[in-house]
């Protein structure tokens, strides 16, 4: 059972990683197991959940969007993994890749708000970048094709399985 200062080194996390992402990704040990990013990453998408469902009324998709940002951050670790260690020799395992993914996932918070959700989409691309920069010991160059590759891999997937409208950006190729 979570207790109170469970919650504030959740928040503290939260709050280090918004504001100075290069010293969290730092400092960020990339072992010690899954169970912290994890935790860190289910609190940010229950915030996330519970936004939709005021915004929907919908409790039903709220919990399948929380279900599925768990999901995706842990098949995208998989993915982002594959790319940078193809592309460039990257050295992260899937742990680091998982940590890096999940820290990186703080802004899914504001996901559910309009107009600031795509302000929180774009530096969650930012943060996504600066954790496989440091995980990797990429230059950030590196660590944006790995990310663009694993987007790139995602979305054949996702066409591939008859999934395209869970693609954000397919609806305006059609």
């Amino acid at each position: 059972m979570a207790d109170g200062r469970t919650f504030r080194r959740l928040f503290e996390a939260w709050r280090q990683v918004l504001t100075d992402p290069a010293g969290f990704f730092q400092e960020m040990p990339v072992t010690g197991g899954l169970g912290t990013p994890l935790a860190f990453l289910a609190a940010c998408a229950v915030l996330f959940a519970v936004g939709i469902v005021l915004v929907s009324g919908n409790f039903g998709w709220g919990l399948g969007l929380l279900i599925w940002a768990i999901v995706k951050v842990a098949i995208g670790a998989a993915i982002i993994r594959l790319a940078a260690s193809s592309l460039f020799d990257g050295q992260a395992g899937y742990e680091a890749t998982f940590r890096a993914c999940s820290y990186a996932a703080a802004p899914i918070v504001f996901l559910w708000i309009p107009v600031i959700q795509y302000f929180a989409a774009l530096y969650l691309a930012y943060l996504l970048a600066k954790g496989i920069e440091r995980v990797n010991g990429f230059r950030m160059a590196e660590a944006l094709l790995s990310l663009v590759a694993a987007g790139a891999v995602g979305a054949c997937v996702l066409l591939a399985l008859g999934l395209a409208d869970w693609i954000p950006a397919y609806p305006i190729f059609r």
